[in-house]
């Protein structure tokens, strides 16, 4: 038996939220948080164990005990957890960003881990000064004013694919079971270029990366994505992908009111000149928040280049995203 690779050394709960502790393999265990401990016995390739909400504090240590052998796990908070997910522009590294290399500190309440897929290894890390330019710069610059205005420690977890196309991110099958089936020819071309074609299949990011999350209670989510599902007939299903995913994922992380912050795709000039799709992207990602209880939408546009698919300004977004998590996310 062993813990599921979401847990490390310097790794944030969310408060307020039930505890979950989890992993794979059959056999007996024991796993202790905070002085409580619980006896583990799977007959399963999976298990998970739920200890009861607590409040901001720490450092606390986890220990897991099975066949012998103790993993011990130290400096783990109790705090605000954030998943930042979606595709290029929420991996887009902060080194790559025009912000101000006077906002690179070394911050010991804000916790990072970037999810990569299977069988890479994952693991928690505190922000330095010199490392942060690694990391998504949204996660970053929303997870350090986070840290400003809250006072506690914040977990960014941040699981994005460059050019991922929505219903790579949802279990296989999700949209056709809610009757979506698209044509290839229907689809935009990001879906079947040579180079994505690894990730953009039915489901595979869903396995690969989310579901090395999940069920890891959590504070809310912010998903920037859409800018690969921008053919005219996939704007106009994009409403419904979206509230389909957002459905899942609340079942997933057994949370039916888990807070999303859903933001809007930059205008890009050039992609706006090859049809409507991009416009009716962004014009369902308005809507979300309407349809959807406890969904609330970013816009961009006006605060990003008009005339980059990847724009550089992201300090102006993340105190958006920062505002709607100050707002309606914090526990």
């Amino acid at each position: 038996m062993k813990l599921a690779d979401v847990f490390s050394s310097d790794m944030v709960f969310a408060a307020n939220k039930p505890i979950r502790i989890f992993g794979q393999g059959e056999g007996n265990a024991t796993v202790t948080f905070a002085g409580m401990s619980q006896t583990v016995i799977s007959d399963t390739l999976t298990w998970c164990v739920e200890f009861a909400p607590m409040e901001y504090g720490g450092p606390y240590t986890l220990a897991f005990s099975s066949g012998g052998e103790t993993v011990t796990l130290e400096r783990i908070y109790i705090g605000e957890v954030y998943l930042f997910a979606g595709q290029s522009n929420m991996s887009f590294p902060l080194a790559e960003s025009n912000t101000d290399k006077a906002l690179y500190e070394t911050n010991d309440k804000l916790h990072y881990l970037a999810v990569s897929p299977r069988p890479s290894a994952i693991t928690w890390s505190c922000a330095a000064r010199d490392t942060v330019g690694d990391w998504s710069a949204l996660g970053y610059l929303a997870g350090r004013e986070i840290v400003s205005k809250k006072d506690v420690h914040v977990g960014i977890i941040v699981c994005a694919t460059g050019a991922s196309v929505i219903e790579s991110w949802m279990p296989a099958g999700a949209l056709e079971r809610i009757g979506i089936r698209l044509s290839r020819e229907d689809k935009y071309f990001d879906h079947y270029y040579e180079e994505y074609a690894s990730w953009n299949v039915d489901g595979a990011l869903y396995g690969d990366k989310l579901m090395r999350v999940i069920p890891l209670a959590i504070s809310g989510v912010v998903w920037y994505q859409g800018e690969s599902d921008a053919s005219e007939a996939e704007g106009l299903v994009y409403e419904q992908e979206l509230c389909e995913m957002i459905r899942l994922w609340r079942v997933a992380f057994a949370d039916d009111k888990l807070p999303f912050c859903i933001v809007q795709i930059a205008d890009c000039e050039s992609r706006i000149a090859m049809g409507p799709g991009w416009k009716l992207v962004q014009d369902a990602q308005e809507r979300i928040s309407a349809r959807v209880p406890y969904t609330f939408t970013v816009i961009s546009k006006d605060i990003c280049e008009t005339d980059e698919i990847h724009p550089p300004t992201k300090d102006k977004l993340a105190h958006r995203i920062t505002d709607v998590i100050e707002t309606h996310f914090f526990a």
